[in-house]
């Protein structure tokens, strides 16, 4: 039997006093006519930090506009005396705007009447929402210096339109429920996506990540994580947090990036262990985590440890019965198959492939992750021929569940590869190899270590048929790719 690395899959669990600004910036606004002409603006109300001043409606000329300017800046000035901290820096700002406006009246009158044009624009906008006669209304009100009438129909507009947008937000998270129970993980990533942005709450970005993680789109699953890490410090909430470090560590993996995955999961053990204790399934769930991002490093006697001590808790808590704990026994399979037991892995596997058929079904993409471990397991023990099928098996189920471009299509591909190649077929296994390399390509780059190992078979299966393959020189090129691109382990 040819040695070829073979590449495992692994099952990843999914866990699931600022203050206030005081006031809105001093406005002004009027019709320019002329430089030297008079000139009709409005006057808004100074802010709270301000007394007001009654000054509805004044059919300015430059020189009025500039007295009050001034009056107001007197009045910023003596109130600014008597605030503190942030107050106080709002306040400065307003004085550093009328500063400015004193700079330049003319200049400062132009402003004003291009934003009262703006806001005529606006109500005009608002044709399909709000009667006609109450914008009318509204944009005779801004004339006469009376804004609240415009305000009070944005605001109006504002909490439909919010309402709408919410409702829209739980219609899409709903659409992306229904895809996830009926095992369209794309659909669910598409929907889940749109709520996310829509709504973005903790739960859509959550289940955002997750979903775009499992449909192999890892930067947009990469830029959820983010945001969810964000959204979870934020709220101060440990629990929180440790579900979102979780996700994010998710990413981390799938991308190769075993070193930073491995410190995240850690901390979330740690806050696991101080909130909610080791009984409990979302522990179990993450150190199965952990111990799957060991195993990747090369090191499967720990694996192996971590393994069988979540595959314990998940007994004692949810039974040996449940569809997660086909997931532990999987998991523990593939440190225990690194080690040379083989026949000790394959048990295991057959074990949550018969709580899979129980749980799940067989038309699940869990399930042909399992079966590709069991095919690996088989080929391991020299019988090609069965593993074979089985990897085939796995294929058909993964292209109609998670698609063919799909990350984990590519890796059951090399494994078939191996399969086909040790019975003697080099051709067939080239044509393997050059499809998931292809995949791999697609998705991650050049810079997953995985793709080093697929390109050293089909290195290995192309030279042994076609030496004088053009390709070669560009395979070898990802075998041994320079200091600056690799990744580290």
């Amino acid at each position: 039997m040819v040695d070829l690395a073979y590449l495992y899959e692994s099952e990843i669990g999914l866990v699931a006093s600022v203050l206030g600004i005081v006031g809105t910036i001093v406005a002004f606004f009027y019709w320019l006519i002329t430089r030297n002409k008079p000139v009709k603006i409005v006057v808004a109300n100074p802010e709270a930090l301000l007394p007001p001043l009654r000054a509805n409606l004044i059919e300015m000329t430059r020189s009025e506009f500039i007295a009050l300017t001034n009056e107001w800046r007197d009045r910023a000035y003596s109130e600014r005396d008597k605030l503190y901290g942030h107050e106080r820096a709002v306040l400065e700002d307003k004085i550093a705007e009328l500063n400015r406006r004193l700079a330049n009246p003319d200049e400062a009158l132009a402003q004003q009447h291009a934003k009262i044009v703006a806001l005529e624009e606006t109500l005009d906008r608002l044709g399909n929402t709000v009667s006609s006669d109450r914008i009318t209304a509204a944009k005779a009100a801004l004339i006469k210096g009376d804004f609240s009438l415009a305000d009070s129909l944005f605001a109006e507009v504002e909490a439909a339109e919010e309402l709408a947008v919410h409702n829209t937000a739980r219609a899409a998270f709903g659409r992306g429920e229904v895809a996830e129970a009926e095992i369209r993980w794309h659909d669910a990533a598409r929907h889940y996506a749109r709520a996310a942005a829509l709504d973005p709450t903790f739960e859509s970005v959550r289940k955002a990540s997750e979903f775009a993680e499992r449909s192999g789109d890892y930067g947009v699953a990469l830029r959820f994580s983010d945001q969810l890490v964000d959204f979870a410090r934020a709220e101060a909430d440990p629990r929180q947090i440790s579900a979102a470090l979780n996700a994010h560590a998710n990413i981390q993996v799938a991308q190769g990036k075993y070193c930073e995955a491995e410190a995240e999961y850690r901390q979330c053990l740690e806050i696991d262990r101080a909130t909610i204790g080791e009984a409990h399934p979302g522990y179990a769930m993450l150190l199965s985590n952990l111990g799957n991002v060991v195993r990747d490093q090369g090191r499967a006697a720990e694996a192996e440890a971590l393994l069988r001590h979540a595959l314990k808790i998940g007994r004692e808590v949810i039974g040996d019965d449940h569809s997660d704990y086909a997931g532990y026994l999987n998991n523990l399979a593939g440190a225990v198959c690194d080690q040379g037991r083989a026949a000790e892995a394959e048990a295991m596997l057959r074990q949550a492939l018969k709580i899979d058929l129980a749980t799940i079904g067989e038309d699940h993409p869990i399930y042909a992750s399992h079966l590709g471990n069991l095919a690996a397991t088989v080929y391991d023990q020299g019988r090609a021929s069965e593993a074979e099928a089985l990897f085939r098996k796995s294929l058909e189920i993964g292209s109609i569940t998670i698609g063919t471009a799909h990350p984990a299509y590519a890796f059951r591909l090399n494994n078939l590869a191996g399969t086909v190649w040790d019975q003697g077929r080099a051709a067939e296994a080239g044509e393997l190899y050059a499809q998931c390399l292809f995949i791999l390509r697609s998705v991650f780059g050049d810079l997953h270590p995985d793709i080093q190992s697929v390109a050293r078979n089909y290195l290995l299966v192309l030279k042994s048929y076609n030496p004088t393959s053009p390709e070669i020189a560009s395979i070898e090129s990802l075998v041994t790719p320079s200091a600056s691109t690799l990744v580290s382990p």
